[in-house]
Parts: C-alpha cells; structure tokens; sequence
C-alpha cells in the first residue's frame, strides 16, 4: 500500500513564499518609520502612557 503524498503549494519541494512576503513587508515598514523619524514619537508616547499608569503623569 502506497502512502499519499502531501498536496498543494506548501510541500517540502516548495515551501510557501507567503511568510516571507510576509517578513518582506514587516521590514520594509519598520525602515520606513525609522526613515520618517517614527522612533521618537513611539518613544514619547510609550513614556506617557507608562507615567500615565503609575500616576506621575
């Protein structure tokens, strides 16, 4: 008895491309808001909120 093989665009021979895409993306976003200065601001934000919570700000 022969046993079935995987079907489909994900099999060991081709592994999906789609994480990368994926990783592609997420990087090419994060450059893009280190590009824009976007550090700064998260930076500031993320300090007020933590002042916030702990009642000094």
């Amino acid at each position: 008895m022969a046993t079935p093989t995987p079907t489909g665009p994900a099999t060991a021979a081709h592994p999906s491309r789609l994480p990368w895409a994926f990783l592609a993306a997420g990087l090419a976003l994060m450059l893009g808001g280190i590009w824009l200065g976007e550090t700064a601001r998260i930076l500031d934000k993320a300090t007020q909120v933590c002042l916030q919570c702990i009642g000094i700000g």
